[in-house]
């Protein structure tokens, strides 16, 4: 937190705001916290397009907070570690959301659409430093990164509580993704010329 000296050099900033009349909340903050309080995914969360509810599942996930199987049994709440989805191994965020069978084809096919080749395995480290930098394509990239991992966490407790057929959720997990994607992406008029380069 601010020290008491510090008092002087958050009014300079307030009284240069109140001079301009126009408040950023951000300057305050950083002026108490500093610039190092930025984490190393806040250009992730920043600027992003995709769905406030969708954001909040990838802040969890890199936090390692999803109430994944795994988390779950570490809390004493569940014996069974089994992915829900492909049976094969336990079910922790990594896994889940990277290394099942049936979430590879999730990544694979919407990082097609957005013309993305990869070459490493896909992951936090990997999603961190693709989405560095600026510009209409790492925003829509941002999006559709936060909208898959938030469509993966959906399909996986739909299969949970639910029961879902496998297959036809995988197709529906895609053009859900797609379709919040081309929506949100349409409302903000910076991206329309880049969505219809990809609906072509």
């Amino acid at each position: 937190m601010a020290k008491i000296q510090d008092v002087s050099g958050i009014q300079q900033i307030w009284d240069n705001m109140k001079d301009h009349k126009k408040f950023q909340m951000m300057k305050i903050y950083e002026s108490i916290m500093g610039s190092n309080s930025r984490t190393d995914w806040y250009h992730l969360m920043s600027h992003n397009i995709a769905r406030p509810r969708a954001k909040v599942i990838l802040w969890l996930a890199i936090q390692d907070r999803l109430a994944t199987k795994v988390r779950l049994h570490r809390l004493g709440l569940l014996q069974d570690m089994m992915c829900s989805l492909c049976l094969a191994a336990d079910e922790n965020t990594t896994h889940l959301l990277f290394q099942c069978s049936h979430t590879v084809g999730i990544w694979q096919a919407l990082l097609d659409w957005l013309g993305i080749k990869v070459d490493t395995p896909i992951d936090f480290h990997w999603i961190k430093q693709v989405t560095k930098g600026k510009g209409k394509h790492k925003g829509l990239l941002k999006a559709t990164i936060t909208e898959i991992v938030y469509g993966i966490w959906m399909y996986r407790n739909k299969r949970i509580f639910e029961g879902v057929g496998t297959n036809r959720d995988i197709q529906h997990v895609t053009k859900d993704v797609i379709d919040t994607i081309v929506y949100r992406g349409w409302l903000n008029p910076t991206y329309r010329k880049i969505i219809v380069n990809y609906l072509m």
